[in-house]
């Protein structure tokens, strides 16, 4: 973990601290070998620390990259659903308009095709009267 890591990095420039002292002290050429691979070797967990903590950011800032781009197509999405829904609406309104004046239409039609019904019955039983008065 990152915070493992950081503990070792600074680990490890104490004991390089320790072997500069100990380097400084000595002209032993084993113990100034030993200093410089510790030290390279804090500085690799230095630089590997330094380059998982960028890693952690970045895939920190590519989640809400991700996560911005699955909120922008949802609500994308809703706007869709919320205009198909408007035109559906208006589409039934218009279907139930049509409807209403269709039927209107239809129950005039039949009232006059009764009235003229009414009206030549009305005649022939008129006719049939004046035959009978005859």
């Amino acid at each position: 973990s990152m915070s493992n890591q950081m503990n070792r990095v600074a680990q490890l420039y104490s004991e390089v601290a320790q072997l500069e002292h100990l380097m400084l002290s000595s002209s032993d050429g084993r113990a100034k070998a030993q200093t410089r691979a510790a030290m390279a070797k804090a500085r690799i967990l230095k630089a590997e620390a330094e380059l998982a903590m960028r890693r952690a950011r970045d895939e920190e800032e590519y989640e809400n990259v991700v996560r911005e781009a699955e909120m922008e197509q949802i609500r994308r999405s809703e706007e869709l659903t919320i205009d198909r829904l408007k035109r559906e609406d208006e589409a039934a309104r218009v279907r139930a308009k049509e409807s209403m004046q269709m039927k209107f239409e239809t129950s005039q039609k039949a009232e006059r095709k009764n009235n003229e019904m009414a009206e030549t019955l009305s005649a022939i039983q008129h006719e049939r009267a004046l035959a009978m008065q005859r």
